[in-house]
């Protein structure tokens, strides 16, 4: 009859724990990359699917996988350094391809979201939290708040707008929810109306202080009130 010292056992029962841990480990990421497959198969074009996964492994989702937690919001997030990639490379039918779809799947929250990442809103968010004394839990919160509730603190202008139209929903919505950072934003066709809604705004007297942030393809504002965290 075979017999094992029990340093021999030990090492056989440790091995085996070891086997099953990594086979479950294995087929949980398994799991997950099939998930985060089913999540971008929407897209169609696989092109624009292999820009998506090299966005997975950025330095920058890196940096907001700190603060967000949430799948389907990182999954937005990824997409929104997607739409910033095509932006950048001037691949516009892509990336206009792609806010369709994003609209279609996520409706207009979910577009938005992915906006404020392509535009670089969420970057300069976090800072500013971070400038005014925020840990890492209150960014958590403050994020998340920000985001799920997108519609509250981002006035996106589009070039249908005209600039009572754009300072009255501005005016309402600060009014209304008393956000602590609110952004207004226009691109292209949309930027000279954005630019004198600012001008008005400015004008009324709103407890902020605006940040302007101004390129050939946009015109953004920050208005940021002293944060109580």
């Amino acid at each position: 009859m075979v017999t094992f010292s029990s340093d021999t056992t030990k090492d056989i029962s440790e091995g085996v724990t070891r086997g099953i841990i990594k086979e479950a480990r294995d087929g949980i990421s398994e799991l997950i990359s099939k998930w985060l497959n089913q999540e971008i198969a929407f897209v169609q074009n696989s092109k624009t699917i292999e820009l998506i996964k090299e966005q997975r492994r950025s330095g920058e989702i890196a940096q907001y996988k700190v603060f967000i937690k949430d799948p389907n919001i990182l999954n937005l997030i990824v997409m929104g350094l997607t739409l910033r990639r095509l932006d950048n490379s001037e691949n516009i039918e892509r990336m206009q391809d792609l806010r369709g779809k994003l609209f279609l799947k996520y409706k207009l929250e979910g577009l938005h979201i992915a906006q404020v990442v392509q535009i670089g809103i969420l970057n300069r968010y976090i800072v500013i939290l971070l400038e005014n004394g925020a840990s890492t839990e209150d960014v958590k919160i403050y994020i998340k708040s920000f985001l799920v509730n997108i519609e509250r603190h981002v006035c996106f202008v589009s070039s249908e707008h005209v600039v009572e139209q754009v300072v009255d929903e501005v005016r309402i919505k600060i009014l209304s929810h008393n956000p602590d950072i609110f952004i207004l934003s226009g691109t292209g066709n949309a930027m000279a109306v954005t630019f004198e809604a600012c001008r008005n705004l400015k004008e009324s007297n709103l407890p902020y202080v605006i940040e302007t942030y101004s390129s050939p393809k946009r015109e953004l504002y920050f208005f940021t009130r002293i944060l109580k965290l």
